[in-house]
This record gives structure tokens, C-alpha cells and sequence, in this order.
């Protein structure tokens, strides 16, 4: 990452002790609500969350009684392997002797399904599939079943289409907040969706994905898909520092057809390469000096992990300029996530 000024861009690296120290001791629970005191708190916590295993994320949740969206999504996937299980190795004319025939899904996905925790995408087709059904997947790991989070006097609650804030952190009131679709002053409740989003550059691409065909059971796919928001989180109507903060994570699924030859998902090794480019472009105008400020542009990263399962790549960083203006836009990315497998391999390249 690049700066023209050292005082505009505020990367947060810490080391393994840290991270760890974080996840073992910094949030409480209120409410069935995971509560940080402050974002430095926050952001340790996700860069630690993000490197846990599902072992790691079950044993640490359990211990402090508390349930994330990423480990219910990743139960719903244990529970839809072993329903498949008996039924995986049976011929086609087995099959068709089945008298009475189980249930598509388990009854833990149908349960998140009627709560509203999961969605199911291209319903009725042969591309059938679910995930998770609030907008922003990057925050599964500190979101409760309802979406909600706390940091500092602030409690969030993340939905499928919206972002809503109370800053008065009365826990009692959680039950309003929920109920709450636009901004309500007088509860110091603010509402932010994708058609009022004020200072907000978002993109969410659709899907690709890269299949072996057929359409018989066996068959396998990968997809990417990129998950980008910069905005003003922070406004000092005192003067000074404006905080700002920008997500680039790039998500990837694994999938196989089952004996129904419906989609579900598959936990394999994933090679993810990529790279892209940001512009932040401050140049702001302030008539009474008749100057522009200086402005940060052509911030870029790339990642090469190798992993196994479905799982997140995050970068982010969070930054401070002392007038406040529009954030800037992803430029390009390139992306490519191969399912290894030798001449039966899979590849599938984002590009925008």
C-alpha cells in the first residue's frame, strides 16, 4: 500500500501473540451479543477470526457461549454432508427403488432458513444453492443469528440489505432496532441501505463460477466473488480527523453435485491468486482557501493463500483525513481460484 501524505493512510498489522491474546480475552458477551470496547479490539478480533479453523471457532465459541452466522453456515454444512451420506455410493437403480425419499435438506438448514439466517439463490433451477443472507459475509464471524454486533456505545445490526447503528448502547433496546427500517433520531438509530448510503462506494459482483458439467452426480464447481465497500464511518462535526475505512475480500465456494445431483457445498484445498487496484481521490476543494488538498491514490495488495474449505481473504485498512469527501472506487482485480484435481482441475477468473 502507497500514501502521499503519512498521515492519510493508517494500515493495522499486528503479530501472532496479539491476535491470539485478542480472541482468547477481548470481547464479552451481552445479551447473546458479542460486545467490543473499542475497533482496535474489533479488528484484532476479525484478523484472528479470519485464521481460525472450524475446530478453533467451535472450541472458543462454546467456551463463551456464543454462536456466530460462520459457524452456524458451517454446521449447516456438516449437517447437509451427513444426510447425503448414506444415499453417496447408490447406483441410479437404486435410487429409483426408494420408497420413501428423505428430505432435501437437514432440519438445521430448514430452521435458519425460516429464521431469515440463510437465503436460497436461483431457487426452482438446477443451480439451486444457499449462503448466508446479510449483505456484508465479511462480518459471519462476530454476527449473531440477528445480525447484531456491538462496538464501543454502538450495537450494528447487518441485513440482507441494510446496515443500522444505535449509538446509545442500550442493550434492553435491541429488540427496536431490529424492528427499525429507517432512521429514527429520537432512538439515535441510523439506517443505512443500499438506495441511501450517503459517501459510499460499494461493489458486489455477481457470482462466476467454473464447472466440470453435466449435471450428473459427481459434478463440480467453483465460484469467486469480490465484496468491496469504502466509507466515512467516522464524522467529526467539531473539525479535525474524518475516519474512513475500505474492505476488498474475495470469497470462495467449493460445491458437488449429491446423489439429487442438487448443489452442496464441498470442503477441498483451494489455490487463490490475485491482485487489484484502488483509488482513493480526496482532492477536495475548499473554496475559501482556493487550494485542493493533497489526495491518496493507487493503493494495492495481492494475496496467494492456500486453504482448505469455503472461506473469506480480507484486506482492509482504516484511515483519517481531516476534511470530509466521497471515497473512492475499485479500478481492477484479478482473481483466479483453482480446485486442484491434475487434468480434472478446476479454474475459475474474476475480472473487473
Amino acid at each position: 500500500m502507497q500514501s502521499c501524505e503519512k498521515k492519510e493512510l493508517i494500515t493495522e498489522n499486528n503479530n501472532e501473540a496479539e491476535l491470539n491474546s485478542s480472541v482468547m480475552h477481548s470481547p464479552e458477551i451481552i445479551n447473546g451479543i458479542l460486545h467490543f470496547q473499542d475497533n482496535e479490539e474489533f479488528n484484532l478480533f476479525m484478523t484472528a477470526a479470519s485464521e481460525m479453523t472450524f475446530e478453533e471457532k467451535e472450541n472458543y465459541e462454546t467456551k463463551i457461549n456464543f454462536l456466530s452466522q460462520q459457524r452456524i453456515f458451517e454446521q449447516i454444512i456438516a449437517a447437509e454432508l451427513k444426510l447425503d451420506e448414506p444415499y453417496n455410493n447408490l447406483t441410479e437403480e437404486e435410487i429409483s427403488k426408494i420408497k420413501v425419499m428423505p428430505p432435501r435438506h437437514s432440519n438445521i438448514y430448514y430452521s435458519y432458513l425460516n429464521s431469515g439466517v440463510i437465503e436460497e439463490c436461483y431457487k426452482g433451477t438446477d443451480d439451486e444453492y444457499y449462503e448466508l443472507s446479510i449483505f456484508n459475509p465479511v462480518l459471519a464471524s462476530v454476527v449473531n443469528k440477528d445480525g447484531i454486533y456491538s462496538v464501543g456505545d454502538t450495537i450494528f445490526q447487518i441485513t440482507e440489505d441494510s446496515e443500522k447503528m444505535m449509538t446509545n448502547g442500550d442493550f434492553s433496546k435491541t429488540k427496536l432496532l431490529k424492528e427499525t427500517n429507517v432512521t429514527n433520531e429520537a432512538e439515535n438509530i441510523t439506517v443505512f441501505t443500499f438506495n441511501n448510503v450517503e459517501k459510499t462506494s460499494y461493489y458486489n459482483p455477481t457470482e462466476v463460477w467454473k464447472s466440470s458439467g453435466g449435471g450428473k452426480k459427481g459434478e463440480k464447481r467453483i465460484g469467486l466473488k469480490i465484496y468491496f465497500q469504502s466509507l466515512r464511518v467516522y464524522y467529526n462535526p467539531n473539525g479535525g480527523d474524518h475516519k474512513y475505512r475500505t474492505y476488498h475480500n474475495v470469497f470462495v465456494k467449493c460445491q458437488e453435485r449429491n446423489w439429487l445431483r442438487k448443489w452442496k457445498y464441498k470442503t477441498t484445498q483451494v489455490w487463490l491468486n490475485g491482485n487489484w487496484r484502488y483509488d482513493e481521490k480526496l482532492h477536495v476543494y475548499n473554496a475559501s482557501r482556493n487550494k485542493y488538498y493533497p489526495y491518496v491514490s493507487s493503493l494495492s495488495s495481492s494475496v496467494s493463500p492456500y486453504t482448505g474449505g469455503t472461506a473469506p481473504y480480507e484486506s482492509y485498512w482504516v484511515w483519517y483525513y481531516e476534511r470530509p469527501y466521497s471515497p473512492g472506487d475499485l479500478v481492477n482485480a484479478h482473481w483466479t481460484a483453482t480446485r486442484p484435481g491434475g487434468s480434472n482441475g478446476l479454474t475459475v477468473t474474476l475480472n473487473y
